[in-house]
């Protein structure tokens, strides 16, 4: 029995506790679930055990009530859940349950900030998600035993197929599973967003999610059962949406974490690049938040850089916003404006002039440097293009450029970029489905965008403000340098 501040009480049958017992997952305990968000909200200390079984909790009730509800729905209507289904009721649930709880298992220490760093630095094997990589292999090589022993009675290789991003071969209550622990709107985002706004203080992050969870339909379609939610859901999952953006602006990327992250990984790069000390990413995935601190501290007294960068993340140091560069459409339309009015004011020689300074970034229609808006471009290719390049070798040579014209090229520690995660460029808005019934009688399943009428624009807004390049000084920089630093970072990023 758990008490938890979310649920008020958890209680954990003999198949969990055996799971949460192994070390892998207790291992958990020590990961923060908000990184380095402690720096700025103190209370924000929680782990990704706590949520871990938050997730396994709300998993729990979303298959029980739509187990009670025994119904599912297809094309032809409404129909009773077959008896073949029913009867396994119990070992979905505990499925379903474990499932959720195993779904941050292979997440490094601190997190996405660690994850997001070692996922590209392979170009020639990019992973966006690499925890899912080290879950799927933590899995086959250390629970398989404790998974498959009587008391739990699951097969690893199909907790391993669910949690798999392709979710190839997935079949009847499987792919419903899959959906719940891993979709736009499921029992993972559904804890981490009212967890982190209650342990944050962020009241904006609070939302209904037992609404949500009453609401959730299985769809027949084929031989998969698919997550849906039923029509009254729309404004719920309106408000949380708007919630979940409203949290990431305001802590999941608040400056002080976004800084702290960033001089995280510029240690670690030190670290792995150093061939002297034999370190792999495999070995730092591995550690907890305390482990990889002292690793960091140790090691880092051999390196001036890493054991500034070191202390600065132990003793909270603040690193000041310099200059930052909005990567939006509004800027687009900026420049578009400013280029009309230069243009109409131009005879033909002035105009051939003004392309060669286009084509150079030199000139006031083009805001963003040249270099910024082939980042730009990078980033929209996604894993299609130089995953590496965009996100880990260009914001450290421009932190090396921007300080080597300012305050010197030694002093390179005190400079950081940090640039925006490639989340904020989707291919397309997605939240899930909606389950809409045709005056024939039958179901289908819409995507949401398509019955909500205001989500999708104010999605594309709240998404602009976290399209933007930073650059932040560490605190004992001086105003003029900072006054040089800032000169620097327009000229090579822009404005």
């Amino acid at each position: 029995m758990v008490d938890d501040p979310v649920y008020q009480h958890i209680v954990l049958d003999t198949a969990t506790c055996t799971v949460v017992s192994h070390p892998l997952v207790q291992r958990l305990n020590y990961i923060r679930q908000l990184s380095f968000s402690y720096l700025q909200f103190p209370s924000a200390t929680h782990s990704r055990l706590a949520h871990s079984l938050g997730a396994a909790k709300n998993a729990e009730l979303a298959m029980q009530g739509m187990f009670d509800r025994g119904k599912c729905y297809t094309t032809e209507g409404e129909k009773d859940l077959p008896y073949d289904v029913m009867a396994r009721r119990s070992e979905y649930t505990k499925k379903a349950k474990i499932t959720a709880l195993l779904h941050d298992l292979g997440h490094g220490p601190f997190g996405h900030a660690l994850d997001k760093y070692i996922g590209f630095r392979d170009p020639g094997d990019p992973r966006p998600s690499p925890d899912k990589y080290y879950t799927a292999k933590y899995l086959e090589a250390y629970l398989r035993a404790t998974l498959e022993q009587e008391k739990v009675g699951l097969d690893a290789k199909d907790v391993a197929a669910i949690l798999r991003p392709q979710r190839r071969g997935l079949e009847e209550i499987d792919s419903l599973i899959a959906d719940l622990v891993d979709s736009p709107l499921d029992v993972d985002r559904m804890d981490y967003l009212i967890r982190d706004a209650h342990m944050t203080g962020l009241s904006m992050g609070f939302t209904n999610i037992m609404a949500l969870i009453d609401r959730m339909r299985p769809y027949r379609q084929g031989s998969q059962y698919l997550l849906t939610y039923d029509r009254s859901a729309v404004p719920y999952i309106e408000h949380f949406l708007y919630a979940r953006d409203a949290m990431f602006i305001n802590c999941y990327e608040h400056l002080r974490k976004l800084a702290a992250e960033r001089a995280f990984t510029k240690i670690v790069d030190g670290l792995l690049s150093d061939e002297n000390l034999g370190i792999s990413g495999d070995d730092l995935v591995g550690l907890t938040d305390e482990q990889i601190m002292v690793l960091l501290s140790g090691i880092g007294s051999g390196s001036e850089t890493r054991s500034k960068l070191v202390s600065h993340l132990i003793y909270n140091t603040e690193f000041r916003l310099v200059h930052e560069v909005a990567l939006s459409p509004l800027a687009e339309e900026r420049t578009v404006k400013i280029a009309t009015e230069e243009l109409l004011a131009m005879n033909q020689t002035d105009i051939a002039d003004w392309i060669a300074k286009i084509r150079s970034g030199s000139t006031a229609a083009c805001r963003l440097s040249r270099d910024v808006r082939e980042w730009n471009e990078g980033a929209l290719e996604g894993l299609q293009g130089k995953p590496k390049e965009t996100y880990i070798l260009k914001p450290k040579y421009w932190e090396e450029i921007i300080a080597g014209k300012s305050i010197g090229a030694d002093r390179a520690w005190q400079v950081l970029v940090v640039v925006p995660s490639y989340e904020v460029y989707p291919a397309e808005l997605s939240a899930t489905r909606i389950l809409v019934k045709d005056p024939s009688g039958g179901f289908r399943a819409e995507e949401f965008f398509n019955v909500s009428g205001v989500m999708r624009e104010v999605l594309d807004n709240l998404m602009v403000q976290r399209r933007k390049i930073r650059v932040f000084c560490s605190a004992d920089v001086l105003l003029e340098e900072e006054k040089e630093l800032k000169k620097v970072a327009i000229e090579v990023l822009g404005q």
